[in-house]
């Protein structure tokens, strides 16, 4: 989790900021969506492993520990979906970097991908928030 919320937030406010090259913070997005992708496989195995084991005694939606569950769920769900649309437009950006496809001049790809790593960090933030609620009572 820490590697996912805070490689977000290190490139998030590294594309804000005025760039003289692309290159390296191009390497640094690269590098943590392969990161990111094996953290979330290993999180979300785990709490499918946990839904598993405890489904039977987890709490009825109509309760605050189940609406926080459902909620949780809901964001992670859309967090990997925006992550998804994250990966394909640093993926996109790469190639264009490398030469092998090109985009319009008028596209800012690393003010777009600077959003995008700040929704992830936003979404990762709520998800832990949730787990916080969750895990404490509401």
């Amino acid at each position: 989790m820490a590697l996912m919320l805070g490689g977000a937030l290190l490139l998030w406010m590294s594309l804000r900021a005025p760039l003289t090259s692309e290159a390296a913070p191009l390497r640094a997005a690269t590098t943590y969506e392969g990161a990111f992708w094996a953290a979330a496989g290993l999180i979300v195995l785990t709490g499918v492993g946990n839904i598993a084991a405890f489904g039977r005694a987890l709490l009825p939606a109509e309760t605050g520990w189940g609406v926080a569950f459902l909620w949780k769920l809901l964001v992670i769900v859309g967090l990997l979906g925006a992550s998804v649309v994250r990966s394909l437009a640093v993926a996109q950006l790469a190639s264009r970097a490398s030469g092998t496809r090109s985009m319009p001049a008028t596209v800012s790809p690393t003010r777009a991908i600077a959003r995008l790593y700040g929704v992830t960090a936003g979404a990762i933030a709520l998800a832990v928030a949730l787990a916080v609620v969750m895990a404490h009572g509401t």
